[in-house]
């Protein structure tokens, strides 16, 4: 009798242990799959979008033939919102330009500053016209799908201070803070869902109609001091 019950009490430890180890190893499954997919929101950014920067050599071409283009510098990159104006200008042959065409601005290219002032973005908008390119200190980001709102949320979240904490790892220089571009293709950056779209575009908004009151203000200062006479 005792074998009997000795026999019956290994048996149930078995069966505990077993049904132990299969709920750990149901719990590390869940727990693998949680992370997979945490992991999964954030991806590196060659994978979402190109990167271009206007090659060293090119130069400004004189003759009949030549056109004018608008060079944005980092001076034209507005503290929030779209693109509006480009400060300098440069001449091109046809065939140079056509030679140089994927680096000439697209909508909803975001554009960001790669030296001096880093980390400053803006996004060009569906209105511009005319041929335009980044100067050697801007450098240019292409998603390859959802445009638009890949703009804004690559915008918003390189201003964020997720997307600061990027950019000063990446920087270099202490006299002119350069931004490597090279490995910033492999930063991680947010895959787009519908609430980072929903989100995203509103704080862009937000930030353009803040920005739209501060140079209302500047103006208002700047017609105070001209109206004043002693």
């Amino acid at each position: 009798m005792a074998k009997a019950k000795s026999s019956t009490s290994k048996s149930s430890t078995s069966k505990t242990s077993t049904t132990k180890s299969n709920t750990a190893k149901s719990n590390t499954a869940k727990s693998g799959t949680a992370n997979n997919n945490k992991s999964s929101d954030f991806v590196p950014l060659s994978k979402l979008a190109n990167l271009y920067r206007i090659p060293p050599a090119l130069k400004s071409e004189s003759g009949k033939r030549s056109k004018t283009i608008k060079v944005v510098t980092f001076k034209d990159i507005p503290n929030a919102g779209f693109v509006s104006e480009a400060s300098k200008t440069m001449k091109l042959t046809p065939e140079t330009l056509k030679k140089h065409e994927k680096y000439q601005l697209q909508p909803y290219d975001i554009l960001m500053t790669s030296a001096g002032n880093l980390g400053r973005t803006a996004v060009v908008p569906t209105d511009l016209k005319g041929n335009y390119l980044p100067s050697q200190n801007v450098f240019i980001v292409r998603f390859t799908e959802d445009k638009e709102a890949y703009a804004y949320l690559f915008s918003m979240y390189m201003k964020s201070p997720a997307g600061k904490k990027i950019i000063d790892s990446l920087t270099t220089g202490k006299t002119i803070p350069r931004l490597n571009v090279k490995p910033f293709k492999k930063a991680q950056v947010p895959v787009l869902t519908a609430e980072r779209k929903k989100t995203s575009k509103a704080a862009f908004q937000k930030e353009m109609k803040q920005l739209e009151r501060i140079r209302e203000i500047e103006s208002q200062i700047m017609e105070i001091r001209e109206a004043f006479t002693v």
